[in-house]
């Protein structure tokens, strides 16, 4: 549960939003080794149910009276995953693995703005490891698809009056969709090890958020499409003296997106390039250590 309240004499808007979620889920899976195979197969199930009152009173002078909005929306998901690593020689491992999805939402208030959706999602995955012989370098790449369900929440009743078409509208909240492929080296000297890989990831109804006004409360919304490139660098020592042992670790990251907003709140307005997101990251450096005591 969450709660946030403002002063009612805030300016320009004071807000509050009270929400609870009850949740519950359970797996199922299964491992075997076969010959040169590494199987697992397994299932999870979710359900959760949540309870939100949202209200705003206006101190702008403009008019507008308060008001308050109860939302009781429920989901449930369920997931199927099968995954298998072959090894056909001591230096190469394959695998493949497949995870179809199935997500479905409902019970929201007559005057919801985000219908009841139910949709499916099948998520294929490939990748490849190779070991160098005498050098013992590990050569890795990887393609995938992953399916994020949608918060299954956002706001009606009173609100929407407030969003005036054609300039402004709520769209019903659709899941993101990821297409990601990386490729990586990890390359062992003396006790060091250098690790260094470049992902890049194309997204379909990317999740996002923007804040009401200056307060901690957020409308999600989703991006038609989104890209995230990046690649990451990790440095590890060897242990001295078997009790320190020293790491840096360097990450370049861009996120950027373009189009229109497909879900939540929106002006519909278009943006045909891509243009950075509001929480891109572009570089992050760590050093660090770990140092085991004698006693």
């Amino acid at each position: 549960s969450g709660d946030y309240a403002s002063k009612p004499t805030d300016f320009h808007i004071a807000s509050t939003e009270t929400r609870s979620s009850t949740y519950a889920g359970g797996q199922a899976s299964f491992a075997a080794n076969y010959k040169r195979n590494d199987l697992q197969v397994g299932f999870l199930s979710f359900y959760q149910r949540d309870n939100q009152l949202f209200g705003l009173i206006f101190n702008d002078n403009s008019g507008n009276a308060p008001f308050t909005d109860a939302e009781h929306p429920s989901a449930n998901l369920e997931t199927f995953y099968i995954d298998d690593k072959f090894k056909p020689f001591s230096w190469l491992t394959l695998s493949a693995g497949m995870r179809p999805t199935r997500f479905s939402e409902g019970n929201f208030a007559a005057t919801a703005i985000a219908l009841p959706i139910s949709e499916s999602a099948i998520s294929p995955r490939f990748g490849a490891t190779v070991t160098i012989p005498r050098l013992r370098w590990i050569l890795r790449a990887f393609y995938g698809h992953y399916y994020q369900s949608p918060p299954i929440e956002t706001v009606s009743g009173s609100l929407i009056t407030q969003c005036q078409p054609p300039n402004c509208g709520f769209l019903p909240l659709h899941g993101e969709r990821d297409e990601e492929h990386q490729f990586g080296v990890t390359i062992p000297y003396h006790g060091w090890v250098l690790d260094a890989d470049n992902f890049k990831t194309n997204v379909a109804n990317f999740l996002d958020h923007n804040n009401l006004g200056a307060s901690n409360i957020f409308f999600p919304n989703t991006i038609s499409r989104a890209q995230v490139r990046g690649w990451e660098l990790t440095l590890r020592s060897p242990r001295f003296a078997k009790r320190a042992q020293i790491h840096l670790a360097y990450s370049n990251q861009i996120v950027e997106g373009s189009g229109t907003i497909t879900g939540g709140l929106t002006d519909f307005t278009l943006s045909p390039e891509l243009a950075p997101l509001d929480h891109d990251q572009r570089n992050t450096l760590n050093v660090g250590g770990d140092l085991t005591l004698p006693w």
